[in-house]
């Protein structure tokens, strides 16, 4: 992919270097992606000592949702956002979040920024109730 200030391939993990838009707005500045990837890894890394239970859910949907919002490459970013959500929930030996493809509209519905209020409570809950649905047909009798 071109840009007026040069070319990248996410194919090799380059960083975007355009502008992304969607339907709130501007997404993270691509001049911004790498600062802000590492405030996030950083802020992740120090909360994983203190994480227990089921706030692994919690830390692992919210650096999801705030992954998304850096949108760091042009294309696989739900790909490596539930990868990174889902090793997380692999560092505490917790069950993996599977997000069903029938449930893609609501996934995608969660993870958008709200207007008025940024902030990832939306997404932790869809999250946590795609977990939960997932462990009850689980642990549910085969019929």
């Amino acid at each position: 992919m071109y840009t007026t200030i040069g070319g990248y391939d996410t194919s090799l993990g380059d960083f975007r270097l355009g502008e992304e838009y969607y339907e709130e707005g501007i997404l993270a500045n691509y001049a911004q992606i790498p600062d802000m990837l590492e405030q996030l890894c950083k802020e992740t890394n120090e909360k994983l000592g203190n994480v227990h239970d089921i706030l692994t859910v919690k830390l692992a949907a919210d650096f999801h949702y705030r992954f998304m919002h850096i949108k760091p490459f042009e294309a696989g970013n739900i790909t490596v956002g539930l990868l990174m959500m889902n090793y997380i929930q692999i560092m505490f030996r917790e069950p993996l979040i599977i997000i069903p493809g029938e449930d893609k509209a609501k996934y995608l519905a969660a993870i958008k920024m709200q207007k008025d209020t940024p902030t990832p409570e939306t997404f932790e809950r869809f999250v946590g109730e795609e977990l939960l649905s997932q462990l009850r047909k689980e642990v549910s009798p085969q019929k």
